[in-house]
């Protein structure tokens, strides 16, 4: 802005023709101190600078008998006003007010004067021009001002558009309505802010807003994020998602915690699907759901190398595994009962003694203070196979010898008791199968270290648990029910004989017998111990037969003797 008043026109005469020794005088408003005089030229143009005083001023122009004054005082209306202004060291138009208040109006613009037919949404506006390289005037730049609600109580609205090859954008749109809403606009494109002071509450920083902030598209923030409320929390919503089916909060609670938590369809918060309790700046325990996920005390530790560590820290105070890369590692300490177990809601076995009714697997020390694993499997009654092992893969060897394994190996072993391993005991039984019969647990089936195989001798057959001796097959002839077996298993192999037709027995009467437990067509299978009965009851049969044979035969010879003596 100028800082001296300049007054500067030209004198014309009701023809149109340029007044030449006309008298101009700038005096103080209202007085007579004279500032400036000067006279138009032949071009009825006149240049006066006041020299002080003002900051109002009276102008005098005197030609002949006529008379023409400029008050400053004086509030001048036209139709139409053009300023032009060749010098490039004047304003076109400068305005100033001299007020001394704290607010004061400088500018009024009117965008229609009071008329009956207003109605919402007149506006006006202010056109910014500028030529072109043709040097034609085109129209830059608008502001717009609008009347949106024509009642007493006007909402107004604000707007600026820019030319974007040829045509006006809208770049900034402010708008208020009567229910208070305020809607701010910026067109396409970057939104700039210089400014570099940080924010430290919800009114500092280069941009603060009372009400929310609605983020279309992604947010990247350089420094920290940081969200101050009673409760704070962010919200993520999928739009592709019916109702607030798709909604996420992520939500800072009162207790120091946080809880990212999923939305119900009607957009109540749900359960806790993630959350975290602290105790000052230590983390006390992450959670998922209702189950911890790691705790301050080291239940749980997802390590870097890929381990997951369940328990306290182990005796040397590590919560890793030495012996363990990737994989899972349960410290149940002094802790006696089930490391690990499975559990369905399929399962309800009722053996709750044992396990709890839906687990079906756990695995535990098999010795309290020693150590060992002992696998428990539990099953309903209607289950009919309560433990399956199935082995896919590898090829099987054919050697027969001490050193042959197979597909499944068991290998057994001692140890010394100072971290050496031992060979095992004589006669040390290194495998039993053992099952319940008469309200306890007995053994049905050994092999010790020598490679012999032992299986019970004693059967119950009374339903009591007690045990009697094995029925023995007294009343055949055991001989022909082994020779019966042989005839049934492998016929087509097997060498007959003229005595085979004096064999008595067929494949059903081994089945009878126990000795197969179907029919060979029907995959019947061979039961070893009723079959070894079998042999050794064959062999005491044939054993009475010599004898008896015998003793006819040494009664022969004495009747012989006799006879011819």
């Amino acid at each position: 802005m100028p800082t001296q008043a300049r007054f500067a026109s030209a004198v014309i005469d009701d023809d149109g023709n340029f007044v030449e020794g006309a008298a101009v005088v700038v005096v103080d408003a209202g007085t007579s101190t004279s500032r400036g005089t000067d006279t138009s030229d032949s071009s009825g143009e006149w240049d006066i600078t006041p020299s002080g005083g003002g900051p109002q001023y009276d102008v005098t122009i005197t030609s002949g008998g006529k008379v023409i004054r400029w008050f400053g005082r004086d509030k001048v209306q036209v139709e139409t006003v053009q300023i032009v202004s060749p010098d490039a060291g004047l304003y076109g138009l400068a305005v100033a007010r001299t007020e001394d208040a704290a607010e004061v109006e400088v500018a009024l613009f009117e965008g229609d004067r009071p008329q009956a037919s207003a109605a919402d949404g007149d506006a006006a506006y202010n056109s910014f021009l500028m030529s072109d390289d043709a040097g034609n005037q085109e129209e830059v730049a608008r502001v717009t001002w609008t009347q949106n609600d024509v009642n007493p109580s006007a909402d107004g609205g604000y707007k600026i558009s820019v030319a974007v090859a040829g045509s006006l954008t809208d770049a900034l749109v402010i708008n208020v309505t009567n229910a208070g809403v305020h809607t701010n606009t910026f067109a396409a494109g970057v939104v700039s802010v210089d400014d570099t002071t940080d924010s430290t509450s919800g009114t500092t920083g280069s941009i603060h807003t009372d009400g929310g902030l609605g983020v279309v598209k992604s947010l990247w923030v350089g420094g920290t994020l940081s969200i101050e409320s009673t409760v704070p929390q962010f919200r993520f919503t999928d739009t592709n998602a019916s109702a607030d089916e798709g909604d996420w909060e992520f939500v800072a609670l009162a207790d120091a915690s946080f809880n990212l938590r999923a939305l119900t369809e009607a957009g109540e918060a749900g359960g806790g699907v993630f959350s975290v309790t602290r105790t000052g700046t230590a983390i006390d325990e992450f959670s998922f759901a209702s189950g911890v996920l790691v705790s301050g005390t080291g239940q749980i530790i997802l390590s870097a190398e890929d381990e997951m560590w369940i328990g306290p820290a182990a005796a040397s105070g590590n919560q890793t595994n030495g012996d363990v890369t990737t994989g899972l590692t349960i410290n149940q300490e002094a802790a006696d009962d089930a490391a690990f177990a499975l559990k369905s809601s399929d399962v309800a076995h009722l053996i709750t003694s044992q396990a709890e009714t839906d687990t079906y697997f756990n695995i535990r020390k098999g010795v309290a203070v020693g150590g060992g694993v002992a696998f428990r499997i539990l099953g309903e009654q209607t289950g009919d196979t309560s433990y399956l092992t199935t082995v896919i893969g590898g090829t099987a060897t054919t050697t027969k010898t001490t050193s042959g394994v197979g597909l499944v190996n068991f290998n057994i072993l001692e140890q010394d008791g100072s971290g050496n391993l031992a060979a095992i005991t004589a006669n040390g039984n290194i495998f039993s199968v053992r099952c319940r019969v008469g309200g306890g647990e007995v053994t049905r089936f050994l092999v010790d270290e020598d490679g012999d195989i032992f299986v019970v001798t004693a059967v119950d057959v009374t339903g009591s648990g007690n045990a009697v001796a094995a029925t023995a097959f007294d009343d055949m002839a055991d001989a022909e029910l082994a020779r019966a077996f042989d005839l049934a298993r492998s016929p087509a192999s097997t060498i007959r004989t003229e005595f085979d037709d004096f064999v008595r027995y067929k494949e059903q009467d081994l089945i009878d017998a126990g000795i197969l437990g179907d029919t060979i067509e029907n995959g019947g299978l061979w039961n070893l111990t009723q079959h070894t009965r079998l042999l050794n009851g064959a062999v005491w049969q044939g054993h009475t037969r010599q004898l008896a044979l015998e003793s006819r035969i040494e009664e022969v010879e004495r009747k012989l003797l006799t006879a011819g003596g």
